[in-house]
């Protein structure tokens, strides 16, 4: 809420740009409709931003491309101006793909037999080389990139 202080931290910014780029990705180029009626009511409500920020994570995880993109262009994040700032992911070669899932696949198995030094540096070489993970429970972490993404760091951990 803008009344409370931010805890911003190098990998909440990290987070929120994944976030954003794969939210940018989702939504496309293409059509627009009004936001979701939670959305508005949320900023209606003392500007309850967190509140709103859930209402967009919902729209796209509820597969409503339409209803996010109305949402961020609502907050002046202006589809066409983006480019290709959000397709980072694009600019990975097929090599580098691979060594990312060998590599978080490495990490599961680490976890799995309680070898967490292992997973640990695995992870913390991942995230240096700006690759964002999130861990789902029960199977391989989903990842994206960030645009500090450094495949020298990343070719370091093979």
């Amino acid at each position: 809420h803008y009344r409370k202080p931010m805890d911003w931290t190098e990998k909440k910014r990290q987070e929120a740009e994944a976030t954003l780029r794969k939210w940018y990705r989702f939504a496309g180029a293409n059509g627009s409709t009004t936001p979701a009626d939670r959305f508005l009511n949320a900023l209606r409500d003392d500007l309850n931003t967190p509140e709103a920020i859930a209402s967009l994570h919902s729209s796209y995880s509820s597969g409503r491309h339409d209803e996010l993109r109305a949402g961020l262009e609502f907050l002046g994040l202006e589809m066409e101006a983006i480019g290709s700032w959000a397709d980072v992911e694009a600019n990975l070669t097929e090599e580098h793909r691979d060594l990312v899932a060998r590599l978080i696949y490495e990490r599961h198995q680490a976890k799995e037999n309680k070898d967490f030094s292992r997973a640990d540096k695995i992870r913390d070489g991942l995230v240096a080389a700006g690759v964002l993970l999130q861990d789902q429970k029960d199977t391989l972490a989903r990842w994206d990139v960030s645009s500090s993404f450094d495949p020298a760091k990343l070719e370091a951990l093979k």
